[in-house]
């Protein structure tokens, strides 16, 4: 009662086993975590065996000191804490049971190589991260089943050392585990499982913040020009142009490492090329179009194509359909043969 959430926890866990305090103003609060030694913050030896030099010993102690040159010496994490002292709310988390995403795939025709089941399991895994990230979990095991067209369905299991986010590392795992074990079978449906686990708010925001530090970048730019001359860094810029090799120029760059420019309609789409096109059925006259198993929802194009159109006849045009599942295939078709081709997909 009358208690800060920092405060009042700081008290309680200093209190003897079967204790009860009961505090009913700030000025009590404060009276009884003054006396509390400065350990109980927990900043590390290093930091506590500092503020003991200057004869800071409890937390009383650092309530009459400056707050801005306590905060210049010994950095963010005293800052917060003092932050809670004061009565700011703590960046709570709310812990729940872990939580399974669990995702069904069907292949038609049936797939038979690693790269295609790397390729599915992609496009299911940053969904089912995004989802257990925005109730505080993250991946504590990543478990694949196959179902094959003949004989029992088996698989395996991933346990990163720690519960990560990262569907990057997740999927070179992925891949190095596929890359060893060879299939016995063409496969016609794959089951995707993650799992979570309740993670802190410092895990959260490392997952969710930026990566890029802004000043060692700067630092590699100066690098390059001191070594090999002011004319090897360039910039791409943007052109009003329609065709895609004429869309950017290359620009000489000076000063800083430019800062990202979002585009209005949201991120960009990296587009990945298949080692060889795979030939898929073409949209049906009557009922869903499938495309790997998966029903279609959505299709962008035609998008013709001019490529090599003085050496012999084509008539390409470019499609992207998206699924159900939020994948989005890169597809071909030929109007002088009439078939359908994938020829990659977009990340």
């Amino acid at each position: 009662l009358g208690a800060t959430a920092y405060g009042g926890a700081l008290v309680a866990a200093s209190l003897p086993a079967g204790a009860q305090r009961v505090v009913t103003e700030r000025a009590a609060e404060v009276a009884l975590w003054g006396r509390l030694p400065i350990d109980v913050l927990g900043l590390g030896d290093a930091a506590q065996r500092s503020l003991a030099r200057f004869g800071l010993r409890f937390l009383a102690d650092l309530a009459r000191m400056p707050r801005r040159a306590l905060t210049a010496r010994y950095g963010d994490a005293l800052q917060e804490r003092l932050k809670l002292l004061d009565g700011a709310p703590p960046p709570w988390c709310l812990w729940r049971p872990p939580e399974r995403q669990r995702v069904e795939l069907e292949f038609e025709p049936p797939v038979g190589r690693s790269d295609q089941l790397l390729f599915a399991v992609k496009g299911v895994l940053e969904p089912a991260l995004t989802a257990l990230a925005a109730v505080g979990q993250a991946c504590s095991h990543l478990a694949l089943i196959y179902h094959p067209e003949r004989g029992a369905q088996r698989g395996f299991m991933l346990r990163p050392a720690r519960p990560s986010l990262c569907a990057e590392t997740l999927l070179s795992l992925v891949r190095l585990r596929l890359e060893a074990q060879r299939l016995r079978a063409p496969l016609v449906g794959l089951s995707v499982e993650c799992v979570g686990c309740p993670i802190g708010y410092e895990q959260l925001r490392l997952f969710g913040g930026r990566g890029r530090d802004l000043k060692k970048a700067a630092e590699g730019l100066d690098r390059l020009r001191a070594e090999l001359g002011d004319s090897v860094v360039f910039q791409a810029r943007p052109q009003a142009r329609h065709h895609p090799k004429e869309a950017v120029i290359w620009a000489p760059h000076t000063g800083a490492w430019p800062a990202l420019e979002r585009p209005l309609q949201g991120r960009a789409a990296v587009r990945r090329l298949l080692a060889e096109p795979t030939e898929v059925a073409p949209p049906p006259g009557h009922g869903p179009w499938r495309i790997g198993g998966e029903e279609v929802s959505a299709v962008g194009g035609p998008y013709p194509l001019q490529q090599g159109w003085w050496r012999r006849l084509r008539a390409d045009d470019e499609y992207l359909a998206r699924t159900r599942s939020g994948r989005i295939f890169w597809l071909l078709f030929d109007r002088l043969s009439l078939r359908w081709w994938m020829i990659g997909w977009v990340a």
